[in-house]
């Protein structure tokens, strides 16, 4: 809850270039020490653009400062920014910043990092012998949303939704930043770097201070939607519990069950030969092409029929020859790379071909969904937030979604006509299923990026109940959502009871320095501080100071008992005990209630109030936004976990 500052002139919050620039130095030398390529880089760095500082090469020639790099905590308030100086996000960025949030928070405190890329950090890390010191206090893990463009097996164990110990969080807090920052990219487009860095420090010191007002009500909505998503797991797993379990006769599904298939899963897709996945997909785009080749060679028959083929006959009936010709080369082709999508050691060359066309497919329809997905995010922020979006905003998601329709329906096509092709030839008993329907497009966007459809289940050919019954796919996401459900509320709990602990602590620190300057009994430390401020120590100095702390102090006042209403909301959910809560906090409250005038906020408060209301005006495109319909006012729409701010 520290105030964050970012320029350099005002405070040290901002990474320094030369803190950069060491962590460069230490990553290079320790490259060199351990003989590790910088050419080596991983998949998830090569899908990630702005980690790859060899694609943008030609866009920095003529910038100085081409972005920035942020840091921020669970709740979204700021702790630091970098300066990207022509490179692109290198790995100097994290490294620096991780140092420093290490050298100022309690050697104790263990830290979870979550990334866009933070599949790769612990590796570089290790692998270069860096932060060893700090590397058994770090858990790493990816953003929520950048987690589904990495693959499956990467987001079995660093997907924060499929692993212990991140609650709801989703690790976009930077991007909910650079979303209430993009105001200010027009205006300061042709700013130089001093205005630039002031205006961005500007609103971050506000957006910080209100998120302090705010806490406690963020808080609340997150309990709040953790509860939600508690109830809806328990209604969707007591259900399940009551069914039989046709993988062990006589038997019911039980929770242990769908956790035995959960760590069944991840030990097969984790310990899969990274070398036969390739294979698998350099298979699947070889079918690919030989479906577009049969497709070429029927639209050559029907032209040798029509009648305009008679004059040149010879020459339809040449190329025809070559595309067959073309065709047997694929067919002697794929046999040499062997089989991939079927066990055995003579594999159903039909059921492999259908097989890898139904993959290739169904990896095409994944990326569409993900970037759906990511033009619908705002509104799904601005629904779960009440945060005014804006129609021109809005407009914009909705012009992209209708530019994308038409291809993402014929993939969808596509993806249903080979599933059903494929389950009658080879599972006609699957046929049927309802998890096996026609998917309509409106079906299609509102399936969340977790659902248990994007399992390959029969595509992996295992035969483990968990790769064939779409009901133990079920289980195991409704119990993933409740053990994170869980873990949020108990995180929660200990969130709240540690803000109510800071807000009475700053109380007792304010008044015991206003006591030290009525009465002249200063500590050393505050000594030290009036010095370097004034010059020297007087009474009126110490009368100056000591009228500032009062007035802090009936802010600060202020501020909790405006806390305190929706302290009791949230304990009246009934999640939270009253007993975790410190009993100093209540008797502060009680004390305050009689002693000082409630001030609701008409008097400081207000300067935020107008001030959110200029910088909401500003858009990022220069149009107005007089007339922008407010898509936060109406409704607590319940989101799922992966929409939730974290």
């Amino acid at each position: 809850m520290e105030r964050i500052y970012f320029n350099e002139a005002i405070s040290q919050k901002l990474n320094q270039a030369d803190e950069i620039e060491s962590s460069n130095v230490e990553i290079r030398e320790a490259e060199l020490a351990k003989r590790v390529s910088k050419k080596a880089k991983d998949r998830c760095t090569e899908q990630h653009k702005a980690a790859d500082d060899r694609r943008n090469a030609s866009s920095w020639k003529g910038c100085d400062d081409t972005g920035l790099f942020g840091c921020c905590c669970r709740h979204d308030s700021t702790i630091y920014f970098c300066n990207i100086h022509k490179t692109g996000e290198g790995r100097a960025l994290p490294m620096s910043t991780i140092k420093r949030l290490f050298n100022e928070i309690n050697p104790d405190v263990k830290l979870g990092v979550l990334y866009d890329i933070g599949c790769t950090l612990p590796k570089f890390f290790d692998t270069r012998g860096l932060l060893n010191n700090h590397l058994t206090r770090m858990t790493f893990a990816t953003a929520v949303f950048h987690s589904y463009v990495h693959d499956w097996p990467c987001q079995l164990q660093y997907n924060p939704r499929y692993n212990k110990g991140w609650g709801l969080t989703d690790g976009e807090g930077m991007e909910r930043r650079w979303s209430s920052l993009s105001p200010l990219v027009g205006p300061l487009r042709y700013a130089m770097r001093n205005h630039r860095t002031g205006s961005i420090n500007h609103r971050s010191i506000f957006e910080n201070i209100l998120g302090i007002e705010n806490l406690v009500a963020t808080l609340k909505r997150k309990t709040v939607h953790a509860i939600a998503t508690k109830v809806e797991s328990q209604i969707s797993l007591q259900s399940l519990l009551r069914a039989q379990n046709c993988h062990e006769p006589g038997q019911y599904f039980t929770v242990d069950f769908f956790w035995a298939q959960w760590q069944e899963q991840r030990d097969f897709e984790i310990n899969r030969n990274q070398e036969d996945r390739l294979k698998k997909e350099e298979q699947a785009q070889f079918f690919e092409r030989g479906e577009a080749l049969k497709s070429l060679a029927e639209s050559f028959f029907a032209e040798l029929a029509s009648p305009k083929a008679r004059s040149n006959t010879a020459h339809v009936l040449s190329m025809l020859e070559q595309m067959k010709n073309l065709r047997v080369k694929q067919d002697e082709q794929a046999e040499k790379l062997g089989s991939y999508f079927a066990p055995g050691a003579e594999p159903d060359s039909e059921q492999e071909r259908r097989l890898g066309l139904l993959w290739s497919a169904k990896s095409a329809l994944y990326k569409c969904a993900v970037q759906i997905q990511g033009e619908m995010q705002p509104l799904y922020d601005s629904r779960s937030r009440r945060e005014r979006l804006g129609t021109v905003l809005k407009e914009k998601i909705f012009e992209a979604l209708a530019r994308q329709k038409k291809p993402v329906a014929n993939i969808l096509k596509t993806f249903c006509d080979r599933r059903t092709d494929y389950l009658k030839n080879h599972a006609p008993d699957q046929l049927n299923l309802p998890e096996n329907k026609e998917i309509t497009y409106q079906d299609f966007i509102k399936l969340r990026l977790d659902d248990p459809f994007w399992n390959d289940a029969y595509m992996c050919w295992s035969r483990d109940p968990w790769a064939v019954d779409p009901t133990v796919r079920s289980g195991i996401h409704a119990v993933l959502r409740l053990d994170r459900t869980n873990e949020e509320i108990i995180q929660l709990t200990n969130e709240l009871r540690r803000c109510l602990s800071w807000g009475i602590h700053f109380r007792n620190q304010l008044k015991l320095h206003i006591d030290q300057c009525v009465f002249d009994t200063a500590d050393g430390h505050l000594n030290a501080s009036l010095e370097y401020s004034f010059g020297q120590i007087s009474y009126q100095t110490r009368k100056i100071l000591s009228d500032e702390l009062e007035s802090a102090q009936n802010e600060h006042e202020d501020l909790l008992l405006a806390w305190q209403p929706v302290v009791e909301d949230i304990l009246a959910l009934g999640v939270m005990p009253r007993s975790t809560l410190p009993a100093e906090w209540f008797a502060l409250v009680e004390f305050l209630k009689r002693n000082k005038p409630f001030n609701t906020g008409a008097g400081v408060n207000i300067d935020l109030l107008l001030e959110r209301t200029v910088l909401d005006g500003q858009d990022s495109d220069g149009e107005s936004q007089n007339d922008d319909v407010d898509l936060g006012t109406s409704g607590t729409e319940h989101c799922p976990p992966e929409e939730d701010d974290g």
